[in-house]
């Protein structure tokens, strides 16, 4: 099986779509031999900042000397973004060569009358790869909600709850209670639980379930103004401080994660796609924030780094998000909203939202490379933002283009 054939099999168990419930992970992970049962964890939810606490977390860990598993999603370019040991993602042959094994495993699955989903199945083969590579210590994003995903088969050393937000609703409620109820299931008896600003409505499902399964629960302390981090814009202060709550959650079981692992993993932590400057002449900065706790939190940071708003966004989205939430802050009468289509089936197409926009001129493009290459050749500062398959199609470019598409860094 190439690289390309795997990824070919691979999306196309997403036709089963979107499967909620553990029945079928425990399943699978029985099947390929519980690997899922031999390893460590920290398991983080969280509707915004789950991806960049875990970037810190795993450089945290690795500087203190663990051999570190990263289990993150979606991927930006390559698959193997998606499942790293100390941050080498998995390469297209290893890739193909896991493919072509868990191929095996489901067509099994498939003549018992069971089929396991996307998600599951590349959730089953990150628990794979980092069980053959023995690694100390996994960092398992959840995929989607907590209480039936995939990853929650874990009983993990710490869990995180990054922050609770609007998103995935028609999965996991309408109400941030009801939200809140759905990530807090990852909280396990007996095990710490870290837990990051959130509503008080939601707040007090953390500490209500914290309470009910016997779990220590960690709230982050301020953040020394010195402290330095590696990722810019000014809402990783609250990552870096829910990472080091962690830290100190894991020392009392006996990690060995001393001051200097934590500064220099804090100050190290890279992490694409999140307040990215690809250009600081002209200005562009790229930000996969794809909800509105999320955009609200790029914009601020965006503020806090020129002193004002920006006055060109190249924006595009998925059909399934909250668009007109999205579109809200950013229909000003001074901003110019470049429209750009997402390559993947739930797109959102340009001409839809730019229905939306009734204040910020806006203009129509094919394809996010052609905005990309127009903004670069000019000196308005500009803001790319809505997805993380956006973020994904702008980094591909620039690798896939890099004489059509320069950056002045």
């Amino acid at each position: 099986m190439t690289y390309h054939e795997a990824i070919e099999w691979l999306f196309g168990l997403q036709k089963t779509g979107v499967k909620l419930g553990l029945d079928n992970m425990r399943r699978l992970c029985r099947a390929i031999g519980g690997p899922d049962q031999r390893l460590k964890y920290i398991h983080l939810a969280g509707t915004n900042g789950k991806g960049s606490c875990a970037a810190m977390l795993e450089a945290i860990l690795r500087h203190a000397g663990y051999k570190t598993g990263l289990y993150t999603s979606p991927h930006l370019v390559e698959f193997g973004e998606r499942i790293q040991v100390n941050r080498a993602p998995l390469t297209m042959t290893q890739v193909a060569e896991q493919t072509a094994w868990f191929k095996t495993v489901v067509e099994r699955a498939r003549a018992d009358g069971w089929e396991p989903t996307f998600f599951e199945v590349v959730t089953a083969m990150a628990l794979r790869e980092f069980d053959r590579q023995r690694v100390d210590m996994v960092v398992l994003e959840t995929g989607l909600g907590g209480r039936l995903d995939a990853t929650n088969i874990v009983t993990p050393e710490c869990s995180v709850i990054t922050g609770i937000g609007f998103d995935h609703m028609e999965y996991l409620g309408d109400t941030l209670t009801l939200i809140a109820e759905e990530k807090a299931a990852i909280i396990k008896r007996g095990r710490p639980v870290v837990v990051g600003g959130m509503a008080e409505e939601a707040r007090r499902v953390m500490v209500s379930v914290a309470q009910e399964r016997g779990s220590p629960l960690y709230v982050p302390k301020p953040l020394p103004m010195n402290c330095r981090l590696g990722l810019a814009g000014n809402y990783q202060r609250a990552n870096a401080a829910l990472a080091l709550r962690v830290c100190d959650a894991l020392s009392v079981s006996g990690w060995r994660i001393p001051e200097e692992s934590r500064s220099a993993g804090l100050a190290g932590a890279e992490w694409p796609g999140r307040f990215q400057i690809l250009s600081n002449n002209p200005l562009i900065i790229l930000d996969g924030s794809h909800n509105p706790q999320g955009l609200t939190a790029t914009l601020s940071a965006w503020r806090d780094l020129t002193g004002g708003e920006p006055p060109r966004v190249i924006f595009g989205c998925l059909k399934d998000k909250d668009t007109r939430a999205l579109t809200l802050s950013l229909d000003r009468p001074d901003a110019e909203l470049w429209l750009v289509p997402i390559e993947a089936a739930r797109g959102e197409s340009p001409a839809r939202l730019a229905e939306l926009f009734h204040q910020a001129k806006t203009r129509i493009f094919n394809n996010s490379t052609e905005a990309l290459t127009l903004a670069i050749t000019g000196n308005t500062p500009t803001l790319i933002i809505g997805s993380l398959y956006l973020a994904g199609q702008i980094l591909a470019a620039l690798r896939a283009q890099p004489h059509e598409v320069k950056l002045n860094g």
